[in-house]
């Protein structure tokens, strides 16, 4: 059993579902209807060491056909230079419109049905996965892709704090999606 990364986190009885195989994720992935992905500017850090995080997450939501929200309009700029679709809305407020089950989505098509996160502070995703946990339960499943286990969400990836193996596992997930 995964443990939380910071160790005084207390997320109650109910867990992620500990995902440590791609071909794994790649088949609940491939379950979701309408995805819909959440980047956090964490992501211009991992950007800043030399890996492709960006074009992987535009890789990824191709493949799956998931729209692409930013929560920071730090990452803008980034985006736009890789070309890549996306909507800006603070995250606080992305998380309540996906607690409203009424709520058609930016295209007016449905509720998303999964939320995948990656690219924010370990404690500000674990509050928000905590928040649709509660909130977002019979309509949302929500992954974690960021490198450290998120007790909060539905599935989450194993704590893994190499970067470089991180993004390598990331990259077998695209792999695999054929």
């Amino acid at each position: 059993m995964a443990e939380s990364w910071q160790k005084a986190e207390v997320p109650g009885p109910i867990k992620a579902s500990l995902l440590n195989n791609p071909k794994v994720i790649v088949e609940y992935l491939k379950k979701a209807n309408r995805p819909v992905i959440i980047i956090g500017d964490k992501i211009l850090e991992i950007e800043k060491e030399g890996y492709k995080i960006l074009d992987l997450i535009k890789k990824l939501s191709n493949k799956i056909n998931a729209e692409i929200v930013a929560s920071s309009p730090k990452i803008i700029e980034e985006m736009r230079e890789k070309n890549i679709k996306f909507r800006i809305m603070p995250s606080i407020e992305f998380l309540d419109r996906l607690k409203d089950p009424n709520w058609n989505g930016f295209n007016g098509k449905g509720q998303y049905d999964l939320a995948i996160f990656i690219g924010f502070p370990y404690y500000y995703c674990w509050l928000m996965l905590s928040n649709l946990k509660h909130f977002a339960y019979n309509h949302l499943k929500t992954l974690s892709l960021e490198p450290y286990y998120q007790p909060n969400a539905t599935y989450s990836l194993p704590n893994n704090p190499l970067i470089e193996a991180w993004f390598k596992f990331l990259n077998n997930i695209i792999i695999e999606l054929k």
